[in-house]
């Protein structure tokens, strides 16, 4: 067996299927050594970071201790006398019992060394140290920087007190410098781990303090060292794992030293190498990988024993069965026992597989005689279809592959002139106008793998033009990604559609004409229906009845039976200079007047023959004539004429769509004629209520007048001037009573500007007219926008036309007031309208009135009901009276 194939062999599969069982186990046992790593970095920091602040803590303590030793020296006398002998022998007995310190000394004022615990070789000047200056400028304790001593050669920093005199002024200033080298004491004693560091470093990256090696370490500048940059960027307390100064990778702590003048300067660090860390985590991983490795390595063996056991025998003996079957034996089978295993389900499969091929093979064989039988029987059938079968390639040239040999029957071509394309296409036959809606129709349904349908024209071998009717589908391969989407080819079939074509387009042209006529006679009935004047209606109805009948000319003439005469009253397409021939036509001459006679249609194909002659029309004209009766309520009312061109022949539907819109217009005639009749009985009301206007107020006022005028003669006649002068008073406000209401019935007859003002300007426009020009004080107040509806503006007129009326007839007022108000309510959203009409005239008892009212009031409530309003009235004798409608109306 080769390399190649041994991965490929099911013995391969099954070691590769315990080896990725292997895998989750190896994924726990890298989480557990990953999450074990972790803790233990997380405890070796806490650590790390506990010592650290340890040796800050007790930094802090013994710079607080030598502040109180500095605060006792500066009291002595040995230090305040300056005494540079005295001073430095004390100084070096104090100093054998402070080992911690490397140095004890008195700074005179001017920075010279005055006195020393460890003599120097020459004069030192320490005017430049920080700590001294900080303690000239603040008079206090002050610290100074990390460093290394020029005297006693060692990493420290100096500390400071002033000594002052008697006047508080700093005369000099004791120092100390501390010994760092404790700190490396501090690490020994910390027992840290194998290859752990403790290292003090300053803001500059200069180490102070290193343990172990510090001869190799201690003053070196080690910036770029990745630690050194990490605690050098933190400036603080924290832990990281870097690579140290000497280029290990360990886990460090890290934490400022206190007491440095800025609290930052100077930081203290502890490095564990992560290989000492981490040596418990790696060797418990060590431990569970040759665990799991072992495992690993039994299930492989297992698998590789047991799978030969029990799996590749049974495939081996189905391989070889298989095998059998490619090369033919349909009579082989595997031999292998059944049961539930999937191994013998599938041994059971191939066995009844191959008993079924068995049997197919069989079928098939019988099959394939039926079916060139079956073939047989098609070719017979499709040499005789009435349509042409095809099968094509999707090309334009729609190249054939097959025809059938109805083609001839219907392109006059035979097969092998159009298979191929050896004679012409079949692309070639279609309509040239036809071509480009087939081709898109047909591959628009291809792209959607549906059947399509296509109507197209063709010219056949003998030039005659026919309509085929066309349906197919593309045969696609199941290879989805052969060339044109898996389309392989076209069938279908072609019928010649000749006669159901021309029969369809019989049927539009029958259904365009039924068209044209409804929308004719709609447009007359909207005509008919809307205006109400008879010119209008027959003027507008002519119009539409040509372009639906294609008339030449045509006319209305309307019955005068009193004259026994046809009047033309509306015309189209007939010369000015022959109107006047048709204008008025005898009722027994003309085509009209057979219609007239006969009360029916009459359709005439040529004038010339008619029965009788169509004015305005030249003697012996072809042309087509039809009329039909114009009616209403049974009686014929005039004649509607169309007049088509020569040869026109008008159709039963064209003489039954004439004969409509004649009904139509006379409905309108009839419409016209009942609304002149209620408009004269309208006039004729009118005329009787102005005439008991007149009776009742003017009239009379006119008969007062007359009486009067005469008692007054008499008067005068009789010398009695006294009672003469009150019958002229009298007369007097009789006059001016009656020219009141006179100007108020010529208001009344003026047309009403409400529709042209609105409300606000009708009002106006009355108090102008009639209060004002009686001599009466009339106002309008408006407060609000009015915008009202036309029927709410109407009754609120009404209204206040009534009471007016009222005030000026029967109150004798001398001053009115219309106040119109319109309020929104921004809650409900409702808007609130207030007429108010008040005027000062005699005014009178509400209460008195009976249930039938008085004055109009029963108007005015009616009106008032039906706006859904209130209707207020206030009055009193003697106290004028107000007229109050509110009604409430949405927004």
């Amino acid at each position: 067996m080769s390399r190649f194939s041994f991965f490929a062999s099911l013995r391969f599969r099954l070691l590769l299927l315990v080896l990725l069982s292997i895998v989750p186990a190896l994924g726990l046992t890298l989480y557990t050594y990953t999450e074990l790593r972790r803790l233990t970095a997380a405890d070796v920091r806490r650590e790390a970071l506990r010592l650290t602040r340890i040796a800050a803590s007790d930094q802090e303590e013994t710079i607080k201790d030598t502040r109180q030793l500095l605060f006792a020296l500066a009291q002595l006398p040995q230090v305040r006398s300056l005494d540079p002998t005295d001073c430095s022998e004390f100084l070096a007995r104090l100093l054998n019992q402070y080992p911690q310190y490397t140095l004890l000394g008195v700074i005179a004022e001017d920075g010279d060394l005055l006195c020393n615990a460890i003599p120097a070789s020459g004069p030192v000047n320490l005017a430049d140290r920080d700590y001294f200056q900080r303690v000239l400028q603040t008079g206090a304790f002050a610290v100074g920087d990390y460093q290394s001593d020029p005297i006693s050669d060692k990493a420290t920093f100096d500390v400071g007190y002033p000594v002052l005199d008697e006047m508080r002024r700093v005369q000099a200033v004791v120092f100390a410098s501390l010994d760092l080298t404790w700190l490396n004491q501090l690490a020994a004693e910390a027992q840290l781990p194998t290859g752990s560091t403790f290292t003090v470093i300053d803001r500059n990256g200069t180490i102070l303090v290193r343990y172990p090696d510090p001869e190799n370490w201690v003053g070196r500048t080690m910036v770029e060292a990745p630690i050194v940059e990490t605690i050098l960027t933190q400036q603080g307390e924290g832990t990281a794992e870097a690579y140290g100064v000497d280029g290990i990778p360990r886990l460090f702590a890290f934490t400022p030293l206190s007491g440095s003048p800025d609290g930052g300067d100077v930081y203290v660090s502890i490095g564990i190498p992560t290989e000492v860390a981490f040596a418990g985590a790696d060797r418990v991983l060590a431990r569970n990988l040759a665990g799991l490795g072992l495992v690993t390595v039994l299930a492989l063996a297992a698998a590789w024993l047991g799978g030969n056991a029990f799996v590749l025998q049974w495939v081996n003996k189905l391989v070889n069965a298989t095998k059998r079957l490619s090369a033919g034996d349909l009579s082989v089978r595997t031999g292998l026992p059944y049961g539930q295993g999937e191994l013998s389900q599938l041994a059971h499969a191939f066995d009844e597989m191959a008993e079924s091929l068995e049997r197919r093979v069989a079928e098939r064989d019988r099959a394939m005689e039926e079916l060139r039988e079956s073939q047989r029987a098609l070719s017979t059938l499709m040499s005789n279809l009435p349509g042409m079968a095809y099968r094509c390639r999707n090309d334009r040239d729609r190249t054939m592959d097959f025809v059938s040999e109805g083609c001839f029957a219907l392109t006059g071509y035979r097969p092998s002139e159009l298979t191929g394309n050896q004679g012409l296409s079949y692309g070639q036959l279609i309509h040239p106008d036809d071509r480009e809606s087939t081709w898109g129709e047909m591959q628009a349904a291809l792209q959607k793998r549906r059947p399509f349908q296509v109507t197209y024209r063709i010219t056949t071998a003998g030039r005659e033009e026919k309509w085929v009717w066309e349906q197919g589908q593309g045969v696609f391969s199941r290879r989805v990604f052969s060339r044109q989407g898996g389309l392989l080819a076209v069938e279908g079939y072609a019928l010649d559609a000749t006669e159901r074509v021309l029969a369809h387009q019989v049927l539009e042209q029958r259904v365009a004409d039924r068209t044209r006529a409804l929308s004719a006679l709609y447009d007359v009935m909207a005509v008919t229906s809307g205006a109400l004047g008879l010119e209008t209606v027959l003027e507008s109805s002519l119009d539409p009845v040509l372009a639906a009948m294609g008339g030449q000319a045509g006319a209305i003439h309307l019955l005068d039976e009193t004259k026994g005469m046809l009047r033309l009253t509306a015309w189209r397409g007939i010369p000015d200079d022959l109107v006047a021939q048709v204008d008025s036509v005898p009722v027994d001459s003309g085509l009209a007047g057979w219609v007239i006679e006969h009360g029916e249609p009459l359709v005439v194909p040529n004038i010339a023959d008619g029965l009788r002659p169509l004015l305005a029309v030249p003697a012996g004209s072809s042309q087509a004539y039809v009329g039909a009766p114009i009616r209403a309520k049974g009686h014929v009312l005039g004649v509607l004429s169309v007049v088509g061109e020569t040869g026109r022949q008008f159709k039963t539907e064209e003489v039954t769509l004439l004969a409509s819109i004649a009904d139509e217009v006379g409905v309108a005639m009839e419409k016209a004629r009942l609304y002149q009749q209620a408009e004269q009985l309208a006039v004729v009301r009118e005329r009787e209520r102005l005439a008991r206007e007149l009776h009742d107020s003017v009239t009379q006022s006119l008969y007062s007048l007359t009486l009067l005028s005469e008692a007054g003669r008499r008067l005068a006649d009789a010398g009695d001037v006294e009672r003469v002068g009150g019958y002229v008073d009298r007369l007097g406000e009789i006059s001016q009573q009656a020219l009141k209401e006179m100007r108020l019935l010529v208001y009344e007859l003026r047309p009403l500007a409400l529709r042209r003002e609105g409300l606000v300007g009708a009002l106006q426009q009355r108090l102008d007219a009639v209060e004002r020009r009686a001599g009466v004080d009339a106002r309008l107040l408006i407060e609000g926008k009015i915008e009202l509806a036309a029927a709410v503006e109407e009754a609120l007129y009404r209204i206040a036309q009534e009471a007016l009326n009222n005030a000026l007839k029967h109150a004798m007022a001398t001053s009115v007031t219309v106040h119109v108000c319109a309020e929104d309510d921004r809650v409900t959203g409702e808007r609130t309208v207030r007429l108010e009409v008040v005027d000062n005239g005699r005014g009178f008892n509400p209460d008195a009135l009976d249930d039938t009212g008085g004055l109009g009031l029963v108007s005015m409530r009616e009106r008032t009901e039906k706006l859904g309003g209130t209707l207020t009235v206030i009055s009193s004798p003697g106290k004028g009276t107000t007229i109050r409608v509110c009604v409430k109306l949405e927004r």
